[in-house]
């Protein structure tokens, strides 16, 4: 149970730490997003509840997925929440 602790308390602050030093929005894959450790154990925390987003939300502005229409809807909304999922 310490072990919990203490990963969780480490996790929430390296999360706040991040959020106040940038504005960016981390995808899965990038150097930021929780491993698969880190995103299981904050869901235990959370009952279950976060859904992960597989695929990344902009996967159709890459390759295998690229569609230039549907990745520049995403371009128009990408600053603001929540972003429109397209399919």
């Amino acid at each position: 149970m310490k072990f919990f602790t203490v990963t969780l308390i480490a996790l929430l602050a390296s999360v706040d730490a991040v959020q106040a030093s940038t504005n960016c929005r981390y995808l899965p894959g990038d150097p930021l997003w929780p491993s698969k450790f880190e995103w299981n154990l904050l869901n235990k925390t959370l009952g279950g509840r976060l859904i992960a987003t597989e695929p990344p939300l902009a996967h159709v502005c890459h390759d295998p997925t690229y569609d230039e229409a549907k990745c520049q809807e995403y371009r128009t909304q990408w600053q603001f929440a929540p972003i429109q999922w397209v399919a």
